[in-house]
């Protein structure tokens, strides 16, 4: 295996099998390049964080996955989100708080529950060329 050494120990080497690693000085694997699959990974034995003056962008052709056992937060002060189909699979509890919410739907909106209610402080109002029930 040939490789390369910093005076600290962190190490650069091309393994027998072709991918090109780097390691830290106790040895732990920081980055990987695959060049027969074009496959690199990153890897971080504690936090990982990602800072930029600009702006950070990913482009994948295939989708980009996240995955986590812990929690994922989203902070910004404006987000927005397109897709042609989207889909939210919740488990247990989907809790939203907002100061307002609005849903605007250009065909059929259908909300399916076993059960369903809907309190209000104020009025509520229906609005539509006819109201059905039951």
């Amino acid at each position: 295996m040939e490789e390369l050494r910093t005076t600290e120990g962190s190490r650069v080497a091309v393994r027998e099998d072709g991918i090109l690693e780097t390691r830290d000085r106790q040895g732990r694997i920081l980055f990987e390049y695959d060049p027969a699959t074009g496959r690199a990974a990153v890897y971080a034995p504690g936090d990982l964080r990602i800072r930029s003056g600009g702006c950070v962008e990913i482009d994948a052709e295939h989708g980009v996955k996240i995955t986590t056992p812990g929690t994922f937060e989203t902070n910004a002060g404006r987000v927005f989100e397109f897709a042609t189909d989207a889909y939210c699979r919740v488990e247990k509890l989907l809790h939203v708080t907002a100061g307002r919410v609005r849903t605007q739907v250009e065909g059929a909106w259908l909300v399916q529950s076993d059960t369903a209610r809907v309190q209000a402080e104020g009025d509520v109002k229906l609005q539509g060329e006819t109201i059905l029930l039951g």
